[in-house]
């Protein structure tokens, strides 16, 4: 006797009684668990573990890790309140030739509705492999749109342009739990949340990036110190900056501080308060305002593990992981950073800002050690402050310090920064952007770090070749957790080869 329970395109569920064994055998889908469980209780009044399975256990325990997972992620709020800035207005830089052209232009920019050949680069610039969001849509299916389809495309753009109503999907993010390197996977802290967005949603994001782009460029609002996510510049920018002044120390007998800060939750704790501040003195208005303030309204997330999801949670504040504006807003708010810092006449203390990567340092001669460090902890206070004003917090645990002083031993004397009432010991090496740099600048563990880095990649790249079709596979199931979630096996696999050769 057969029963056919339920059937969908998600969910199928079938219940087989043999009357020779008396026993209930049932084929279930994972989506069809909580069903089972009911049904198996209150209509064959078998308990919650008569009907259970090896599948069923294990999605189970993937909701339940969700579950927590999810609690985890949303209980990462803003740091502190944060102040509420005046009003500012439209201000062109000095530099500025036509001052009034410049003005309309940002002001037609924030109104006009969106044209084709901005829907076309926008979807030029998407990737080509990329995961979808919570409606399935992937870029390629946008991409492959006719003429007809994409005309379309552009009015429904244009009304949610004009309107600022956004689709429940595009504010639906998907997050994936990857765990962090050399982190233990049994901590739920060690797994890092990368969200999956909106495609369709992205490309209205990079139409309206832009615009705000080209307002902020003719504006000249963010500083030179800014290198991330930026036009023509890269971690090489702030790398090469932080190396060249601690070579020139080197050489020239001087010492020189470098500090590393890390900021608590910075993408998810930044306050929309102070977004929406960024903006107007950006002069951002009209649709564009509208857009970018709905697209950070009213967001939630809902994590996913193996083939079950949890329940959606609210995101009351930050920018949203994983989408194409966050990075731009997130720059925004720090755009005022580097106008922050003290003047010191003396030594003065630099600093370079690669979204919340901030890095300080100072150098001069031996004789000056008191007076470069009173410069660099006064520019750490001030940054400390500028940072609390926007509603963000400095980890004292993992911000880093490091000194470059000709004799090895002097990191033992030489009175330590302070974050707060908590001393920052002088360390034998730090990672910047990738680099590790040691306190005697011989490169020597940044060299053992990219020869290891390269051979484990030889090695994944020769064992995945000439193995039997089901210990590939075995090992494919096992290590599929631990793969990104954001790029297919197979582009794994190639880039992975292509650096092994190189």
């Amino acid at each position: 006797m057969v029963f056919e329970v339920a059937s969908s395109v998600t969910f199928h569920l079938i219940i087989h009684y043999d009357t020779t064994t008396k026993k209930i055998y049932h084929y279930v889908s994972t989506a069809g668990y909580v069903f089972l469980l009911m049904l198996s209780r209150f209509l064959f009044g078998l308990g919650f573990h008569g009907l259970r399975t090896p599948q069923t256990r294990i999605a189970a325990r993937q909701l339940l890790l969700a579950e927590r997972l999810a609690d985890l992620f949303a209980s990462r709020e803003a740091a502190q309140l944060a102040t509420t800035p005046p009003p500012a207005t439209l201000l062109c830089p000095a530099s500025c030739h036509h001052p009034g052209w410049v003005v309309a232009q940002v002001q037609e920019l924030c109104s006009e509705p969106i044209r084709m050949h901005e829907l076309v680069a926008a979807l030029d610039g998407c990737k080509r492999r990329s995961a979808p969001g919570a409606d399935g849509i992937t870029f390629q299916m946008l991409r492959n749109l006719e003429e007809g389809g994409r005309q379309r495309l552009l009015g429904l753009y244009n009304d949610v342009w004009n309107t600022g109503g956004l689709p429940e999907s595009w504010r639906t993010a998907v997050v994936a739990p990857i765990l962090k390197p050399r982190k233990k996977a049994t901590a739920l802290s060690s797994y890092r949340p990368v969200s999956l967005t909106s495609a369709a949603c992205k490309v209205l994001e990079r139409v309206a990036l832009e615009r705000m782009q080209w307002i902020a460029d003719q504006l000249d609002f963010f500083p030179e110190q800014q290198t991330g996510f930026r036009r023509h510049r890269c971690t090489a920018d702030s790398i090469a900056d932080v190396v060249a002044t601690l070579e020139d120390a080197k050489s020239c007998g001087d010492v020189a501080m470098l500090l590393l800060l890390d900021v608590e939750s910075a993408f998810d704790g930044l306050p929309h308060v102070v977004v929406e501040a960024a903006m107007d003195q950006l002069g951002i208005s009209g649709c564009l305002r509208g857009f970018v303030s709905a697209f950070l309204s009213g967001r939630t997330f809902c994590v996913r593990v193996g083939g079950v999801t949890c329940q959606p949670r609210d995101i009351p504040t930050g920018v949203p992981q994983g989408s194409v504006l966050s990075p731009f807003l997130f720059n925004m708010a720090l755009a005022g950073l580097a106008a922050s810092l003290p003047t010191d006449t003396r030594f003065p203390a630099r600093c370079s800002v690669y979204a919340d990567d901030v890095a300080l340092w100072a150098r001069g001669p031996r004789r000056s050690i008191p007076a470069i460090r009173r410069s660099l902890q006064a520019a750490l206070d001030a940054v400390i402050s500028f940072l609390g004003s926007i509603g963000l917090k400095v980890s004292a645990t993992k911000t880093e310090a490091l000194l470059i002083h000709p004799l090895a031993a002097a990191r033992v004397y030489v009175k330590p920064l302070r974050v707060g009432n908590r001393s920052l010991p002088w360390r034998k090496e730090v990672r910047y952007l990738g680099l590790t740099v040691d306190h005697r600048l011989t490169w020597i563990p940044a060299a053992k770090a990219a020869a290891t880095k390269e051979r484990s990649r030889v090695t994944t790249a020769y064992r995945s070749q000439g193995l039997p079709a089901s210990t590939l596979e075995h090992l494919l199931f096992r290590s599929r957790p631990h793969l990104p979630a954001l790029r297919s096996l197979v582009e794994f696999l190639d880039e992975t080869g292509i650096a092994a050769y190189r």
